[in-house]
C-alpha cells in the first residue's frame, strides 16, 4: 500500500502538471486571439526530421551529464543517466523558474548511489557549461544580427541579467575551489553572527554540519574535475552545443513542414536563445503561457503573421508537450523503484 507522504507527493505533482497545462493552454488560446492564422498542410518528413532532432536533443543532454560524471570519477551507465535526465526535465517543467529539475536529477543520482556532493557537482557544472557556451557565441550573434531585433530596454536588461548573474557564480565557484576555508572556520564564523541562536536548534545543526561537510566535498569534486577531468569538461561542452543545435533546429524545421521556406537559420538562433535565457526568470511553472507569448511576439518579424499562432503551437508541443510526457513515464518509474529515502545524518570532521 502506499504510505500518506506517497500519496501527497503525487497529488503534488499532478497539480502542477495540471497547472502548468492550463496555463500553457491558456497562452496558446492568446495567441491565437491575438494573430491571424490560416489552414495549412503539415509534410510528414519533415514532421519526422523533428521528431529525430527531440530524440537527439534528449540524447546529447544526458550525454553532456554523462561526460561530466565521468570527470569526477563516477562511472554510471549512460542509460540510467537517460532516465534520471528526463525524470528531471519533467519536473523542471512544472515547478516555477524550472527550479525543479536540478533537484530532481540530484535526488534519483542519490538513489543510485551516488554522493549527493558528486551529483551536485555535475547538475551545477552543466549550467556553467551551458553558460560558458553562450557567452561565447550570442555576443558574436548580437553584433552580427542585433540590428534586425530592435532590442529594447527592457529586453535587452532581461537578456543580459541572467546571463551576467550565472558567470558570476560561476567565477565565484572557480575561485571557490582555488581557495576555501575548513568546515570549523566557517562554524567559528556563524557563532558570530546574530543568528548563532540557530545553532542551537538541533535541526538546523544537523543540516549546517551537514552542508559543511558536503559543501567540502563537493569542492574536492570540482577541484579534481577543472584539474583532470578537463578532457571531459571539453566533452561535454560539445555535448552541450549539440543540444542546443538541436533545441534549435526545431523551430526551423517546424517552418520546413509548413510550407515556409523564406527564413534565415542565424536569426531564428539567436530569437530562440534570447527567449531561452529569458524564459527561466518566468514564476509560472516550466514558462507556461510566457512562452507561448514570448516565442510569438520574437517571432512576429521573422514569419508571416498568419503562420504565428499555428507555428507557436507547433513549436511548444516539439519542445514541451512532448519531452513532458516522455519525462513523466521516466519519472513515475524511477520513483516506484526508488529506495527508501536516505537519512542525512553525517558526522562532522572534529573541529
Amino acid at each position: 500500500m502506499k504510505t500518506d507522504e506517497q500519496l501527497t507527493r503525487r497529488r503534488t505533482i499532478v497539480r502542477r502538471l495540471l497547472l502548468a497545462l492550463v496555463l500553457s493552454g491558456c497562452g496558446a488560446v492568446a495567441v491565437f486571439f491575438l494573430f491571424r492564422f490560416e489552414a495549412f498542410s503539415l509534410r510528414p518528413l519533415w514532421l519526422l526530421a523533428v521528431v529525430v532532432v527531440i530524440v537527439m536533443m534528449w540524447y546529447f543532454d544526458a550525454l553532456s551529464f554523462w561526460f561530466l560524471l565521468r570527470g569526477i570519477d563516477q562511472h554510471i551507465p549512460y542509460r540510467k543517466i537517460f532516465a534520471v535526465n528526463m525524470a528531471g526535465t519533467f519536473v523542471a517543467f512544472i515547478t516555477p523558474f524550472y527550479a525543479g529539475g536540478a533537484p530532481t536529477f540530484m535526488y534519483f543520482l542519490t538513489q543510485e548511489g551516488m554522493p549527493f556532493s558528486q551529483a551536485a557537482t555535475a547538475s551545477t557544472a552543466r549550467i556553467f557549461v551551458s553558460t560558458a557556451l553562450f557567452s561565447l557565441i550570442l555576443p558574436l550573434l548580437l553584433v552580427l544580427l542585433g540590428s534586425q531585433f530592435n532590442l529594447g530596454i527592457l529586453w535587452q536588461t532581461l537578456f543580459s541579467l541572467p546571463l551576467l548573474l550565472v558567470v558570476l557564480l560561476m567565477v565565484l565557484l572557480i575561485l571557490y575551489t582555488r581557495k576555501s576555508k575548513q568546515p570549523a572556520a566557517y562554524s567559528r564564523r556563524i557563532q558570530s553572527w546574530p543568528l548563532r541562536n540557530w545553532l542551537r536548534n538541533v535541526r538546523f545543526r544537523r543540516i549546517w554540519r551537514w552542508s559543511l561537510v558536503e559543501g567540502k566535498e563537493m569542492r574536492q569534486a570540482f577541484s579534481g574535475l577543472l584539474r583532470f577531468g578537463w578532457k571531459n569538461l571539453l566533452l561535454a561542452l560539445v555535448a552541450v552545443f549539440f543540444y542546443w543545435l538541436c533545441t534549435f533546429m526545431v523551430a526551423p524545421l517546424l517552418l520546413y513542414s509548413m510550407g515556409f521556406f523564406d527564413f534565415a537559420f542565424l536569426p531564428m538562433f539567436l530569437a530562440q536563445a534570447m527567449l531561452s535565457i529569458v524564459l527561466p526568470l518566468s514564476p509560472t511553472p516550466g514558462g507556461a503561457g510566457a512562452a507561448e507569448l514570448g516565442f510569438a511576439s520574437v517571432f512576429l518579424n521573422l514569419v508571416p503573421k498568419t503562420m504565428v499562432g499555428s507555428f507557436t503551437l507547433l513549436w511548444r508541443i516539439g519542445t514541451y508537450y512532448i519531452s513532458l510526457a516522455v519525462g513523466s513515464l521516466f519519472f513515475f518509474a524511477l520513483l516506484r523503484k526508488r529506495r527508501p529515502s536516505l537519512i542525512i545524518n553525517p558526522t562532522p570532521n572534529k573541529e
